[in-house]
């Protein structure tokens, strides 16, 4: 997640809380608004801020966790399946799609009639 992301995320929340809050309070419209726009910006800062944090913890843990663990060689083969052929295990399997209709065994659709002529 981008900080900016993070920031808009604590901006809106915090406007949302403190117009609801404000307006449950009793407050004038007006003023609970100026609040919540006030609060708004000030959580973006410390939004944009967290994020920025979080952002940099996740890449520096990234690149300790790549650097710990490099990619395996691939020295040895992938392993096959039980049959230990690459082929499938019938041959109707092959090029099969679940859900596919097969066009020799699908029905032919009746042509759309409109209702006045099947009532003729």
């Amino acid at each position: 997640m981008q900080a900016r992301q993070i920031a808009t995320i604590f901006a809106l929340t915090a406007f949302a809380a403190t117009l609801l809050a404000g307006l449950a309070a009793g407050n004038a419209a007006g003023a609970a608004l100026v609040r919540s726009i006030a609060l708004m910006l000030a959580c973006y800062a410390v939004g944009r801020a967290v994020g920025a944090a979080i952002q940099w913890l996740m890449r520096s843990e990234i690149r300790r966790f790549q650097a710990a663990n490099p990619p395996a060689a691939l020295d040895h083969e992938l392993p096959q399946d039980s049959t230990g052929s690459d082929e499938p295990a019938d041959a109707s399997e092959q090029g099969r799609v679940i859900g596919a209709v097969n066009p020799q065994s699908a029905q032919p659709e009746e042509p759309l009639q409109s209702t006045a002529r099947r009532a003729a």
